[in-house]
């Protein structure tokens, strides 16, 4: 009996541990790094950079072979661009994974930019931020891979990378019907005002655009039901790329949001995912 009344206060301690770290508005914790995520997430992003690498030589190549004064300004060329990365800290545990190759035959080049970075943090000096917003940043960068970790709740950054030449974007964070990016533009999803149980005006006139006939009359009303839309009228479908959902990191993951005991318990997942979504191209295919 002492030895069950000592591991429920066990339990209990953790849980309070883990509340103060998350809940403090002040450290802004989203993401709680582990050793083992920084370590996988780093050489994903170290196989893709070098697979993108190839693909954008290729582009390259073909653009030498087109008129030259239908190239767009040159811009600063990074492997990966970091948006909204707040006080640096993943940025500061991924260079230093990204650096630890004990021979790289080409470094991979790193850029972390936020436009309001807590300069009061003592955390900050451990990596250089720009201080620059997502599309600012966009403008000035050219990147092969675009990192975001817990963009904004109902604020998409998502639609202007796939406006940019990034090969690939990497999302951390909540997915679809949480607490990151927006339900339409980031993630392809429908949700209904719960106020009026209507969509966004903006939202139904781009779908019903972008919905194919049935054959039954133009004049036909659809109806769209809440959640995931059919590939064809998801933006970042429309847009040329396709999402991969990387369930070995989602393993490693842990955030604020999640029940520190049920997930210690019954070995659930994190309510933090990390989603890449990959451009397509006629020649290549997926990237």
């Amino acid at each position: 009996m002492e030895r069950i009344r000592q591991e429920q206060m066990d339990k209990r301690e953790r849980q309070r541990r883990f509340e103060e770290l998350c809940k403090d508005e002040s450290c802004l914790v989203y993401e709680l790094l582990s050793i083992e995520y920084v370590t996988q997430l780093a050489a994903y992003l170290r196989q893709r950079v070098t697979f993108l690498r190839d693909i954008r030589q290729q582009q390259e190549e073909q653009q030498e072979e087109q008129q030259q004064q239908q190239r767009p300004p040159a811009r600063e060329q990074v492997d990966i661009l970091e948006l909204g990365c707040g006080r640096g800290l993943l940025a500061f545990c991924l260079q230093r994974e990204l650096s630890n190759d004990e021979a790289p035959s080409r470094p991979i080049s790193y850029v972390a930019t936020d436009s309001h970075p807590p300069f009061s943090d003592p955390c900050l000096g451990m990596v250089p931020i720009v201080c620059v917003d997502a599309e600012a940043a966009l403008r000035r960068y050219s990147p092969l891979l675009v990192l975001i970790s817990w963009m904004p709740f109902a604020v998409d950054w998502t639609s202007a990378v796939r406006l940019s030449d990034a090969l690939e974007y990497v999302l951390i964070g909540h997915g679809e019907g949480g607490l990151m990016g927006r339900h339409y533009e980031t993630w392809g999803c429908v949700r209904a005002d719960p106020h009026t149980g209507d969509l966004d005006p903006l939202i139904r006139r781009r779908l019903d655009d972008n919905r194919v006939g049935d054959g039954e009359g133009d004049d036909d009303t659809c109806c769209y039901p809440e959640g995931p839309l059919p590939d064809g009228l998801r933006p970042y479908v429309c847009d040329g790329f396709e999402r991969v959902r990387l369930v070995d990191l989602r393993e490693l993951q842990l955030c604020r949001f999640d029940d520190l005991e049920s997930m210690l318990v019954a070995g659930g997942l994190s309510t933090s995912q990390t989603n890449s979504f990959r451009r397509w191209t006629r020649e290549g295919g997926n990237h």
